[in-house]
C-alpha cells in the first residue's frame, strides 16, 4: 500500500485508530494488517487543523512530518514525543515561541519554522547536533542564539525577512554550512572571515545591506569561490 493511501486511511479512520491505540480495543480493528502498516508510516502531512494528532504518539517511525499552514500559535507538545523525527515543517503559522521541550527532538535533521511570529529561538542547539537545515525565513527574529554555532552538520541556514543586523559572535565556526541567506536583513558580513567557512557555496544577500560588488571583489581577490545572489550595486 502507498504512502499517499495510507496517509488517506489514516484521516479516515483516525479517531477510531486514536481510540484503538488509547484504549487497546483491538477488538474494533477493521483490518489488522492495514492497522499495523499505518503504524509504519514514515512520513505524514496534516492539513486541517481539527485533525486529532493524539494518534501521532504511536506513530515510532515517523521521520517527516508537515503541518503547515494551519493557523497553530505553538507547537503541540505531542510533537516533542516524537524521538525519531528526522524533519519538521510547521511554516506558515502563528507560532511566536518555540518550547524548551524541543532539545527533545534529538535526531531531528531539517526544522521548518518559516512564515511564523518568532522573535526569539529558545532552542536549546547543545542536544540538536544532528541539525542539517534551518529555515527561518519571515519571522520577527532580532537575534540568533550563539549555541547554533554548534551545530557542525548545518549545511543550510535561511534567516532571511527577519529584523536581524547581526550573526552571532562564533557564526564562522559553522564549518559545514554550504547555503547561507541573508535576504532583507540589516546583517554586514565581516569579509574577512568568509574563508572559514572550508564549504560555502552560495551566499543570498539581495534587500541587505550588503555591496555585491565589493563581497565580489573581495571574493575574487583571495580566489574564493562563492556565489553570490542578489545585493546592491
Amino acid at each position: 500500500m502507498e504512502g499517499i493511501e495510507l496517509q488517506k486511511l489514516f484521516y479516515e479512520n483516525q479517531k477510531l485508530f486514536s481510540r484503538i491505540a488509547r484504549e487497546k480495543m483491538f477488538r474494533l480493528i477493521p483490518n489488522q494488517d492495514v492497522y499495523e502498516k499505518i503504524l509504519k508510516i514514515k512520513s505524514l502531512s496534516i492539513q486541517d487543523s481539527s485533525t486529532d494528532i493524539s494518534f501521532l504518539i504511536h506513530l515510532k517511525d515517523l521521520f517527516l512530518l508537515w503541518m503547515n499552514n494551519l493557523g497553530m500559535d505553538k507547537v503541540p507538545p505531542i510533537i516533542y514525543k516524537l524521538n525519531n523525527l528526522r524533519e519538521l515543517n510547521m511554516s506558515g503559522n502563528l507560532l511566536s515561541v518555540i518550547d524548551p521541550e524541543f532539545e527533545n527532538l534529538t535526531k531531528i535533521q531539517d526544522i521548518y519554522l518559516s512564515r511564523n511570529n518568532l522573535r526569539t529561538v529558545e532552542i536549546n542547539f547543545e542536544k540538536l547536533l544532528e541539525i542539517e537545515l534551518l529555515n527561518f525565513r519571515q519571522n520577527e527574529l532580532f537575534a540568533l542564539p550563539n549555541d547554533i554555532c554548534l551545530l557542525s552538520k548545518l549545511k543550510y541556514l535561511n534567516v532571511s525577512r527577519n529584523q536581524l543586523d547581526n550573526l552571532p559572535v562564533d557564526f564562522y565556526k559553522l564549518k559545514s554550512l554550504e547555503i547561507l541567506d541573508i535576504s532583507y536583513t540589516k546583517i554586514r558580513l565581516d569579509f574577512g572571515l568568509l574563508a572559514e567557512f572550508e564549504k560555502l557555496k552560495e551566499i543570498r544577500i539581495k534587500g541587505s545591506p550588503i555591496s555585491y560588488r565589493k563581497l565580489e571583489r573581495y571574493l575574487r581577490s583571495k580566489a574564493i569561490k562563492i556565489t553570490i545572489k542578489g545585493g546592491m550595486v
